[in-house]
């Protein structure tokens, strides 16, 4: 494990206190670690310690991470940290992609990527669910995917439809935007890539990195940093295979 050290002549704090403070899982306290994100003391612990100082450097981050990518170069992102191809997008672009993905953060790759698709909340009849569930492409917590992010089974339907398809559905639905309950979020693309039948764990975890719910936003940017550290990792070794 690779990790910015400094010397214990500051003040620091656990994984726990640290993962408290940030409003995030120590999980992701971690990985922020291994990345160099946050300073960890360069002492021989047991336990991680983690600099209080790079704790709040981080809490004080803007939450913008810049000019979002159009929605074309964002699926391309989330698509390259779950090792898929990206054939829509030319090797230049790949190239400036992979470069930004081995310096950048869940957090900031969320920020991102925010712009692939309009996501929309609504309350649906158990009727109009069911006539979407033949369109929409299930993202987020799905009945597949619940178990990897430690989450429960999902009750509300989430997915991806393309313009077009939304629009029609709208005027043969009578579904309500922004109405109590929750039952269905729907993310509009412009643009849609190849996919399954569910989309990539990637955009999974990026959907659940912009939920409110601190549940379901930790878990997904948990799956972001670990699936952007498996991909650095793989990159470098490539690099140093070549």
């Amino acid at each position: 494990m690779v990790m910015k050290q400094i010397r214990t002549d500051g003040t620091f704090v656990t994984v726990a206190q640290a993962a408290s403070r940030l409003g995030i899982s120590p999980r992701r306290v971690r990985a922020l670690a291994e990345q160099g994100t946050l300073s960890v003391a360069d002492i021989e612990q047991h336990s991680l310690l983690i600099s209080n100082e790079s704790v709040l450097a981080y809490r004080a981050r803007p939450r913008s991470a810049g000019r979002p990518l159009s929605p074309r170069m964002a699926f391309a992102a989330l698509y390259l940290i779950a090792g898929l191809p990206t054939t829509w997008i030319t090797p230049q672009e790949r190239y400036r992609i992979r470069t930004m993905l081995k310096s950048t953060d869940a957090r900031h790759l969320s920020e991102t990527v925010r712009m692939r698709a309009t996501r929309t909340c609504f309350w649906a009849h158990h009727s109009d669910i069911q006539t979407i569930r033949r369109y929409i492409v299930p993202s987020g917590c799905t009945g597949q995917t619940a178990q990897t992010f430690q989450l429960e089974s999902p009750s509300i339907l989430e997915g991806y439809l393309s313009a077009a398809i939304s629009a029609s559905l709208m005027k043969r639905t009578f579904i309500r935007e922004n109405a109590s309950p929750t039952t269905l979020i729907i993310h509009t693309a412009n643009f849609l890539p190849p996919h399954g039948d569910e989309m990539p764990l990637s955009v999974c975890a990026a959907d659940l990195a912009q939920s409110p719910d601190p549940r379901e936003s930790n878990a997904g940017l948990d799956m972001l940093d670990s699936m952007l550290l498996d991909f650095s990792r793989k990159d470098h070794h490539a690099i140093t295979s070549s």
